[in-house]
């Protein structure tokens, strides 16, 4: 018999609710409810609509359960933003998104309060200007009037949970994004809290994604017409953490990107990893299911094609993805080059004439045209995954085979090879709704359906459809690396 089960996955653009079926045998997406976000303005700040969000995830959780005998339902959302609620339990005011400009300048005056390398000597954070300890602060010194008001901080997923059950917690996973954690301990770095002035109490209990289920609040029911044995299981609520879940990979530590507009590559390990080189190189260590870490580093993903096709469009060409992976393929390989982590690229821009300015200041031809512009972004794409994850291998002390790509990336077909090629590693990519799938695993996880993410992870490989890249030119690629080191 066929059970039931609803997933909730906000994003900064949109909200989805996806329904799934799991018969013991077989887990399938069977209905997807989608609604708009974005950010507003409230007092000159960037924000985010919660009462919006709210009623949308209400009315998508009415929906569903209307057409369907759900039985549970977890969030996931993205990280580093928040809301405070006073001593009654009501929001103060709409989460500041983390990219208002309340943190510009903030990181460096954090640094004189707790220095950088020490912060993450506790935490293992990467240093982002939109990290919650980063926006705190700032509040400290523009908005202290909320901030003395405020006896409860919620991240955004723990936030709709408080507000659908009554129940304040600090999920895991979303948590450790704070920059306020001690992920050697797993808790709360009460010396972080105190270097920032604020109360030990604000930021709750932690919980663990797939151990808590808890049943809605009876007006909440009575309003949206839910069943009484619905529940709300908690999730690996940060949207990366659940994406990695459903990486299909045979190896119980595994290396992985999360591939989209922005890339997430890492491992999951039993330990944090903190040593100098991380530091350096901005790699973080992030809350993973069972109290795990993944230790990551975030780099431009698609982003700069997509850039290159909104000013195309705006010029008046209006190219599809599969158009200029056809170009980018027919285009001569390893003429232009430059590096992808550039500030320049990860900003809204003229990114055609971005990439031809840094391709010459590397001392490389700009690319001619649209294939060769492409091409050079895969490519030089794909040298810096490469880097990233020598990097990785240096400081884990590990080595690994594979690299499996889950996401929206994984429809990038040319780029798949280009990283097949450029990293030595036998590259499988499937699970564009990786997302989604690591969410409802939680669920079957806690109804005891399935007992681990290797028993989950080997039904994806028997349902899901994966391809596979092995790597070719391996010569010619080693020798194009080398130069993109060295340019």
């Amino acid at each position: 018999m066929k059970k039931y089960y609803f997933t909730i996955d906000l994003g900064a653009s949109n909200g989805r609710g996806i329904v799934f079926s799991y018969d013991g045998q077989r887990l399938e997406m069977v209905a997807v409810k989608r609604f708009k976000n974005a950010i507003v303005t409230r007092d000159g700040k960037d924000c985010w609509d919660f009462s919006y969000l709210l009623k949308n995830v209400k009315r998508v959780l009415q929906a569903a359960a209307a057409e369907y005998p759900i039985r549970s339902f977890s969030i996931d959302t993205w990280g580093l933003d928040f809301g405070l609620l006073d001593e009654e339990g009501k929001l103060l005011k709409d989460p500041v998104s983390y990219r208002d400009r309340r943190t510009d300048g903030i990181p460096e005056k954090l640094g004189k309060v707790i220095p950088p390398r020490a912060l993450y000597s506790i935490t293992g954070i990467q240093r982002l200007q939109g990290n919650t300890i980063n926006q705190l602060y700032a509040m400290t010194l523009t908005d202290r009037e909320t901030l003395e008001k405020a006896r409860y901080l919620l991240m955004m997923p723990d936030l709709l949970t408080y507000c659908l059950t009554g129940v304040m917690a600090a999920e895991y996973t979303i948590s450790t994004t704070t920059q306020m954690m001690d992920i050697s301990r797993r808790a709360w770095s009460q010396t972080i809290l105190e270097k920032l002035g604020l109360p030990a109490q604000l930021p709750q209990k932690l919980v663990y994604p797939g151990e808590q289920a808890y049943p809605l609040l009876p007006e909440i029911r009575e309003e949206l017409k839910l069943p009484k044995d619905l529940k709300l299981v908690t999730a690996a609520s940060h949207d990366t953490a659940s994406a990695v879940i459903a990486v299909p990979a045979q190896e119980e530590q595994c290396l992985y990107v999360s591939s989209g507009t922005w890339s997430v590559l890492g491992t999951q390990l039993p330990q944090p990893v903190i040593c100098d080189e991380g530091f350096e190189a901005d790699f973080t260590n992030e809350g993973g299911f069972g109290g795990t870490v993944r230790y990551c580093r975030s780099l431009i993903g698609l982003w700069m094609v997509q850039e290159c096709v909104r000013v195309w469009e705006e010029k008046g060409k209006k190219w599809a993805y599969a158009e200029l992976d056809g170009l980018a393929r027919k285009a001569e390989p390893f003429v232009s080059c430059f590096d992808p982590q550039a500030p320049e690229v990860q900003v809204k821009c003229d990114m055609p004439a971005v990439i031809a300015r840094l391709c010459v200041e590397k001392g490389t031809k700009a690319p001619e045209n649209v294939g060769a512009i492409c091409r050079t972004i895969y490519e030089c794409m794909a040298f810096n995954y490469r880097r990233t994850i020598d990097a990785l291998e240096r400081q884990t002390g590990r080595s690994y085979q594979n690299l499996y790509i889950v996401g929206g990336g994984t429809q990038a077909d040319f780029l798949n090879q280009c990283i097949a090629n450029a990293t030595g590693k036998t590259v499988v990519a499937g699970m564009p709704e990786a997302t989604a799938y690591g969410n409802v695993f939680v669920q079957l996880y806690f109804e005891k359906e399935l007992t681990g993410i290797q028993p989950f992870r080997s039904l994806l490989r028997r349902q899901e459809d994966t391809k596979t890249y092995v790597p070719q030119g391996r010569e010619q690629w080693e020798a194009a690396y080398g130069r993109f080191l060295h340019a």
